[in-house]
């Protein structure tokens, strides 16, 4: 199996902090590591309390790899939704909670979308 290059591991990791930068998540703590992952070409392991985030680009093309900019932005969308995410698994979670953080996507979202 063809394996992805250093190159394709910095691209990724410069465009994700690209939009990392974009939707204003600067209080992470980031870690970036270029692995085998099975079935998957990037993954994000986040913690909320802790702020801090891990994410992964896969060291093995697969055959439908697609270019390390799209696998990047993927995986920052989805620390951008975390904080949501989190709240709605948590059992102590208010719809108040739910409504700030809704609001504060609406206006990330906004600044982005012409």
């Amino acid at each position: 199996m063809k394996k992805t290059s250093k190159k394709d591991f910095r691209t990724f990791k410069k465009e994700f902090l690209k939009y990392i930068n974009l939707f204003g998540l600067k209080d992470y703590k980031l870690y970036f590591k270029h692995i085998k992952l099975k079935n998957n070409y990037a993954t994000i392991e986040a913690d909320e309390r802790g702020k801090w985030a891990v994410i992964n680009m896969t060291s093995e093309k697969h055959k439908d790899f697609c270019e390390p900019k799209c696998h990047a932005k993927h995986e920052a969308i989805h620390l951008l939704l975390h904080k949501l995410t989190n709240l709605a698994e948590s059992r102590y979670c208010s719809f108040e909670n739910l409504e700030i953080e809704e609001e504060a996507l609406v206006r990330i979202l906004e600044k982005m979308i012409p």
